[in-house]
């Protein structure tokens, strides 16, 4: 997301989390966008109890703010129909003057059309998120840990559906490392468990131990063509007979009459095949002979 003189640029998963806070009313159903003097593009939206909050560079956009209609960019982010597709929005002092669908290199590819006003001046962004804005780091006290919202919120809502719509009160750990403890109750039941926070560089930062995939997981191309080049390099010579044959049940013949002739002169019932060896015992002669 970035604000340029041509207007504000956006992607089709920037609006999708935007739009996820917005809520009802004129006061809530819009995304609030505000290019301030200090060169950065400010996005937030809020249904009054949540509230989150974007900046991207403004590099020679002009200051300005802009409530612009929740149901609208809904239909820009339904336009984007392509990863390599973005949004630009063009503005003027006086609210939209339009959208358009925008390809890889910023060209215009596809205009978006709109039935009444896309933008309102008279709701300003202060106005809604006071009291819900997030704190600077240096204003920022108190207990944090990282989680993995996909998992870890569709599991709490589960429970306070079962739990006949309790709130779920939140325990944070005494490190960013402890896990984090909930509970609610019902007449039904006390529920309560915990989560094991994502190990994070620092508060807002990446993962400090990435995900390392499975070298042995089934499947893998990658570990497909490894033990392919290990069975070449671990391969006998022409002509030389190959050891790792010995535990293939598939044998002709011939072999198999090998096999059984050794057996049968383990174990005492055939005299052994291999003519003597010179000087050793011959046959006994018969007595009288």
């Amino acid at each position: 997301m970035q604000a340029t003189k041509k207007g504000i640029e956006i992607n089709r998963e920037e609006l999708w989390a935007l739009l996820a806070f917005t809520g009802d009313g004129e006061q809530y159903a819009c995304v609030h966008f505000r290019v301030n003097g200090s060169a950065k593009l400010e996005a937030a939206a809020t249904d009054g109890k949540r509230s989150v909050e974007c900046v991207g560079p403004a590099e020679g956009a002009a200051p300005g703010e802009w409530a612009i209609d929740a149901d609208f960019l809904e239909l820009c982010r339904n336009a984007c129909d392509a990863p390599e597709k973005s949004i630009l929005i063009r503005l003027s002092s006086a609210g939209i003057r339009d959208a358009h669908v925008v390809d890889e290199q910023g060209e215009m590819i596809a205009p978006i059309g709109w039935h009444r006003a896309a933008s309102s001046s008279q709701v300003t962004m202060s106005d809604v998120i006071v009291g819900l804005q997030v704190p600077s780091d240096a204003k920022h006290m108190g207990s944090w840990c990282a989680i993995d919202p996909a998992a870890v919120l569709r599991g709490l809502s589960r429970v306070r559906v079962a739990a006949d719509d309790c709130p779920i009160t939140l325990y944070p750990g005494p490190n960013p490392t402890a896990p984090m403890h909930f509970e609610c109750r019902s007449e039904h039941g006390h529920w309560k468990g915990a989560i094991v926070p994502e190990k994070v560089i620092g508060p807002g930062s990446e993962a400090d131990e990435p995900p390392q995939p499975d070298e042995g997981a089934p499947g893998r191309a990658d570990r497909q063509t490894r033990l392919d080049l290990e069975d070449r390099a671990n391969a006998p010579k022409d002509g030389a007979r190959d050891e790792r044959d010995d535990d293939d049940p598939i044998i002709d013949d011939a072999e198999a009459a090998r096999i059984k002739a050794e057996q049968k002169g383990a174990h005492g019932l055939t005299t052994n095949l291999a003519p003597p060896k010179k000087g050793g015992r011959g046959k006994r002669k018969k007595a009288g002979g």
